[in-house]
């Protein structure tokens, strides 16, 4: 069964990520993101509420998080901080 699951999600396009996106696991979500091209993948980001964004960049390595953080317009940035006040002094410093 786990095959399964990792044969879809290779699979899986961008519209097709955004379909399951809410009914994905935590773990879930991060596999199928890191599946994505670069462009997909920044097509998806900007596109997520601040809290999906917040949880995705979170689950990042600590490299990652800033690329990603740094890519967001400065409103966007702000957004994410607020919808991750335990993690605020973190994502500041990114």
């Amino acid at each position: 069964m786990e095959a399964t699951a990792d044969l879809e999600l290779e699979e899986l396009s961008l519209e097709g990520l955004r379909d399951i996106w809410p009914i994905l696991a935590h773990e879930d979500r991060l596999a199928a993101f890191r599946l994505l091209g670069q462009t997909d993948a920044e097509e998806f980001f900007f596109g997520l509420a601040a809290e999906d964004q917040a949880e995705l960049l979170l689950a990042l390595p600590a490299h990652a998080q800033r690329v990603w953080m740094r890519l967001l317009p400065p409103d966007d940035a702000a957004d994410l901080v607020q919808a991750a006040p335990d993690e605020r002094e973190n994502l500041l410093g990114l």
